[in-house]
């Protein structure tokens, strides 16, 4: 399995998950710059991290424990990590609810993953109101409410679930697009033929 190469990694934690970080949570890279007005629009950053890649659709499948099928249900919440130094935002996560309909793989039999039931889904996209921003791991956008998606999931604390690689776990069912943020470029190619291969073969499955 190949690694992507983008910058420092700390994925996540603000009392639900705890993933590895490595002095400066993340490198960060401003997409938009705006002013601080209350009328002014939110600024956009993307957190540049360092995770497991794919090259194909049977080695993802190979990579991953649990494969569902389902419907964002419901946002619960947002959790944000401030640095205590200079309180600036440092990680965070929107939790969703994610009802299954679905299941095509569930290695490690958890309990949780069955037709009908609903899991935690931590997304890593979020927004501050502090500071008026949208921050997001690699370009992830979050799930649309009602919408169908293929996931590809790992298990992390507190019964939550995340997406495989981060963007290689999400693969919307009822659009063309991947929804990647749109100012991130790395590796949209290699996600499309993948998403492409995944939606031939579980959207009638």
């Amino acid at each position: 399995m190949k690694k992507i190469n983008i910058a420092i990694l700390s994925v996540l934690v603000v009392s639900a998950i705890v993933i590895l970080s490595l002095g400066k949570p993340f490198s960060q890279k401003n997409d938009v710059v705006a002013n601080t007005s209350e009328d002014s629009p939110p600024k956009n950053v993307v957190f540049e991290g360092k995770t497991d890649g794919f090259s194909s659709l049977q080695e993802l499948e190979g990579g991953t424990p649990i494969i569902i099928r389902g419907k964002k249900v419901e946002e619960k919440g947002t959790e944000i990590s401030r640095s205590e130094i200079d309180g600036a935002v440092n990680g965070g996560f929107t939790e969703s609810i994610f009802k299954i309909d679905k299941v095509y793989k569930n290695s490690e039999n958890n309990e949780q993953i069955k037709p009908g039931g609903k899991i935690s889904i931590s997304e890593l996209a979020f927004y501050d109101e502090k500071t008026n921003t949208t921050y997001n791991v690699n370009g992830y956008e979050k799930m649309n409410t009602g919408e169908e998606y293929l996931l590809f999931l790992i298990p992390v604390d507190n019964g939550m679930f995340s997406t495989r690689g981060v963007t290689f776990g999400k693969i919307p069912l009822n659009s063309e697009e991947t929804e990647i943020n749109k100012n991130h470029h790395e590796n949209r190619d290699l996600l499309s033929n993948i998403f492409k291969e995944a939606k031939e073969k579980y959207k009638n499955k």
